[in-house]
């Protein structure tokens, strides 16, 4: 990514994004549907007392020391692969959390390591229940997980972990999973947590998935092997390959669960990088990487239909590029490029769609509303870059989103569409519109 566009990025993700399910395949870096962490605010504001256990605990000094080193024994346990020491950390009083926490470390262990920390701060959230009547803390804490080649530096998922104190020993006493109820915090991207999974690593690119569908996890690193170089041989671009795709079961699903995500099988989105001082807040945030989250439910299905996979690819290989450009152009150059070689002409549609998409607004579908009408709204992306592509191949559409990257100042990237247009095609956007369903009328049906 250029060095301009991930300032934008990160400025826009001050608070450290949770950039997870974006809608379909949708990637959105100024916002959209993403979920954020809490900001310093949210962070310092007084939690509800604990379910079980003492409320209103005040740690010492010396507390606050044993659970840094409590925290700084696990991660070292993780680098060490020292399976005892890093149990040793966790509550012997409860047994399914002992088997929870050491499916986590063999996790953990499956991955290729590049660095591995926690950071731990003095802004304390609403505890877990814990059982017992032992002072318990819910400390905000940043694990710090760096994937040797595929991320450049660490991924920073805040930890919904509540620890307790046993005696004069300080230990982790909960645990929540995204989503579990009562959980206050929502990490980015951390599929090593929940179920056992597998991992392949070749080169610069780390493939996920359960365990339980490790016979899959083979034909999945070559299809997106094979999908990266057919992409950059089709977009232009040099076929890298520095990416983590997650088609673990884990992790919060709402990205696959309602709305116009139900259908999705892929999501691709950015992960970061930030620092957690005392105050709780962020600091030094920058891209870590990219990941493409899999719907498990359907990596079969991908497997036979390559364009999922081929569509989400193209939104890697061209993220940098999305910073600046409106939606039916970033989604339009993925649709396009799924479908290559074949021309709208080429494609079959149902009779009530075909109707639906000649009845829609003349007009390009801006961002407000791109995903209200997705099977119309696609098509008719598809057929404005295809029209685009038409006129100076793909050298000029990528030279369109540097030019849009370059006018891009925070607000609405749609209203840069005709001085963009024009600088780089000599255009305007009405042309445009009218090449565009030009183009999407020849759809067969």
């Amino acid at each position: 990514m250029r060095s301009s566009g991930r300032r934008r990025l990160v400025a826009g993700l001050a608070a450290l994004l949770t950039l997870g399910a974006l809608g379909g395949c949708r990637v959105d870096p100024e916002g959209g549907t993403a979920r954020k962490l809490p900001s310093p605010a949210d962070a310092s504001a007084p939690s509800p007392a604990a379910e079980d256990g003492p409320s209103g605990f005040d740690p010492t000094l010396e507390d606050e020391q044993a659970i840094r080193d409590l925290m700084a024994a696990r991660a070292a346990a993780v680098e060490d692969g020292d399976a005892r020491a890093f149990r040793a950390t966790v509550d012997a009083r409860q047994p399914e959390l002992v088997a929870a926490q050491m499916t986590l470390f063999r996790n953990l262990q499956a991955l290729p390591l590049d660095s591995f920390r926690y950071e731990v701060s003095t802004i304390y959230l609403t505890p877990a229940r814990v059982p017992g009547r032992d002072p318990v803390l819910h400390p905000q804490v940043l694990e710090q997980l760096q994937v040797t080649a595929t991320m450049t530096r660490p991924v920073s998922n805040k930890l919904d972990v509540t620890l307790v104190r046993r005696g004069d020993r300080w230990l982790v006493g909960a645990e929540r999973e995204p989503g579990a109820k009562g959980s206050v915090e929502e990490p980015q991207e951390r599929p090593w947590l929940g179920v056992p999974i597998a991992v392949r690593h070749e080169g610069n690119l780390t493939v996920l998935v359960d365990a339980a569908s490790r016979d899959r996890l083979a034909g999945l690193v070559e299809a997106v092997q094979d999908g990266v170089q057919r992409d950059a041989s089709i977009l232009g671009v040099e076929p890298d390959q520095r990416v983590l795709v997650d088609a673990t079961s884990n992790g919060e699903a709402t990205g696959f669960g309602a709305g116009v995500t139900e259908k999705a099988a892929a999501v691709t989105f950015p992960i970061i990088s930030a620092g957690l001082d005392d105050a709780g807040r962020t600091e030094e945030a920058e891209v870590a990487g990219t990941a493409i989250k899999i719907n498990p439910q359907q990596v079969a299905e991908l497997l036979d239909e390559d364009r999922v996979l081929w569509h989400e690819l193209t939104h890697y290989l061209l993220f940098d590029h999305v910073l600046g450009s409106p939606t039916w152009l970033t989604e339009g150059v993925a649709a396009w490029s799924e479908w290559q070689p074949v021309r709208m002409s080429g494609l079959v549609v149902a009779d009530d769609l075909y109707d639906r998409i000649q009845r829609a607004y003349r007009e390009l579908p801006g961002k407000g509303v791109f995903y209200g009408k997705p099977d119309v709204d696609y098509p008719i992306a598809q057929a404005a870059v295809q029209w685009l592509v038409d006129r100076g191949g793909t050298a000029r559409l990528l030279e369109l989103m540097r030019t849009y990257d370059r006018l891009y100042d925070g607000a609405d990237t749609d209203a840069n569409t005709g001085k963009a247009l024009r600088k780089v095609y000599g255009i305007t956007e009405k042309e445009l519109v009218a090449g565009t369903f030009e183009t999407v009328s020849s759809l067969h049906h």
